[in-house]
């Protein structure tokens, strides 16, 4: 197995918690841990590579079920490459998207805020002084 390293040190490494390795070796994203005789997690050296790969490609904003199947790609010894492309096409797709739907709701409330009367929204007075 090479160097083991505890769950509290691959979490620490990868700016994580605990839970979040524990929940990513659920999911089935990283090898299940050996425990130590006084029950311990302990992971390949290893992990900690797979695991900032995870959180890299979240940062990219694909999901767990994406991510399992690249992994699935790579450590079943083809090529993710072709995969990532698409996925990551797909987000680019989606974020292009979102930035024309964003880019109209900035236009509607500049629009808005033009056409709005200056009152106080606690007073419902215009804004200076009472006549």
């Amino acid at each position: 197995m090479g160097q083991a390293i505890y769950v509290g040190k691959v979490a620490r490494a990868a700016e994580l918690t605990p839970q979040a390795i524990r929940y990513d070796e659920r999911l089935g994203l990283i090898q299940k841990a050996q425990r130590t005789s006084s029950g311990y997690r302990v992971y390949p050296s290893t992990a900690l590579d797979r695991v900032r790969f995870i959180k890299q490609a979240q940062g990219l904003r694909l999901g767990l079920a994406e991510i399992r199947e690249v992994l699935q790609l790579k450590y079943s010894g083809q090529s993710p490459c072709n995969c990532v492309r698409e996925l990551l096409k797909q987000k680019l797709i989606q974020l292009k998207k979102q930035m024309v739907a964003m880019e109209k709701v900035r236009e509607e409330i500049e629009i808005s805020m033009k056409e709005a009367r200056p009152y106080s929204c606690s007073s419902r007075r215009p804004y200076g002084p009472r006549r």
